[in-house]
C-alpha cells in the first residue's frame, strides 16, 4: 500500500535572518532543521519566506518541494542539525507576487518559533495550486 503524502510549511530564513534572494539557490537541494523533523520521503514542503510579512504586509509562500530523502540525515551544521534532500517542483520568481499564508488559511503566528508545521491535505493542495498559478503569471 502506498504511503500517504503529508504536507508541511517549511520556514526559509529565521527571525534573526529573514529570507532573501541570496538564499534562493540552496533551496533546490536541501532543507535544514534545528530538530529532527518527522517529515519523510514523498512529503511535500510549502516554503514560507521568514520576514516577508514585514516587507510585503503579509507572509508569503513561494515554493513547493518534494522530499526525496527517505528520512532526515545529520547535516553537519551546528544550528541546523538535520537535513532532508528535496527536489524543487515549482517556485514563484518574486516574493512580491507570491501567494500569502492567509490564502491557505494559516496564521503567521502559528509559525512563530517553528521551523515547520503540518498542513491539512486541503491546505497543501491549495498552496501547491496557488504557487503553480502565480509562477506561471508574468510579472
Amino acid at each position: 500500500m502506498a504511503r500517504r503524502t503529508n504536507w508541511w510549511i517549511k520556514v526559509a530564513g529565521s527571525g534573526e535572518r529573514p529570507f532573501t534572494r541570496d538564499d534562493w539557490e540552496p533551496l533546490s537541494e536541501r532543507s535544514l532543521f534545528p530538530r529532527r523533523p518527522s517529515i519523510r520521503g514523498g512529503d511535500r514542503l510549502i516554503v514560507y519566506a521568514a520576514g516577508s510579512g514585514v516587507v510585503y504586509g503579509e507572509g508569503r509562500i513561494f515554493a513547493v518541494q518534494e522530499v526525496v530523502s527517505p528520512e532526515p540525515e545529520p547535516s553537519g551544521h551546528p544550528r541546523w542539525k538535520w537535513a532532508l534532500r528535496v527536489r524543487m517542483l515549482d517556485s514563484v520568481p518574486r516574493l512580491s507576487h507570491a501567494p500569502t499564508l492567509w490564502q491557505i488559511g494559516v496564521a503567521p503566528r502559528s509559525l512563530s518559533q517553528h521551523s515547520h508545521i503540518s498542513l491539512t491535505e486541503e491546505q497543501g493542495r491549495t498552496a501547491e495550486d496557488l504557487i503553480r498559478r502565480y509562477a506561471a503569471e508574468p510579472v
